[in-house]
């Protein structure tokens, strides 16, 4: 498995590096966590993958890849289906700062 998918699926920032703090990053805005809710680590990680899936050569992880994307897919639309319905979950996350539904931050 790659390292930049490895890196997605633990939701570390594009070009981040290691966590020890050594090499591999870009600088810039990838010195720390960009996510202010779990939406945005969502749209990241969706964001992450379908660049791996462009940029890797290997089939059998691009399709590993695919098949975490489908599942971040169905997080998000679960998501926006709780967001819709006003149910207890979009209000937790409504407590807690994280928007449903793209367009209410």
């Amino acid at each position: 498995m790659s390292q930049a998918f490895a890196d997605a699926l633990q939701g570390a920032p594009p070009d981040a590096g290691p966590p020890d703090g050594g090499g591999g990053g870009g600088g810039g805005a990838g010195d720390g966590p960009d996510n202010q809710n779990s939406m945005d680590a969502l749209d990241a990680a969706e964001q992450a993958l379908h660049e791996f899936i462009q940029l890797d050569h290997d089939e059998p992880d691009r399709q590993a890849a695919a098949r975490a994307l489908q599942i971040v897919l169905q997080i998000k639309a679960s998501n926006q289906k709780s967001a819709q319905s006003g149910d207890l979950k979009s209000f937790t996350r409504a407590l807690a700062g994280a928007p449903g539904l793209p367009g209410l931050r």
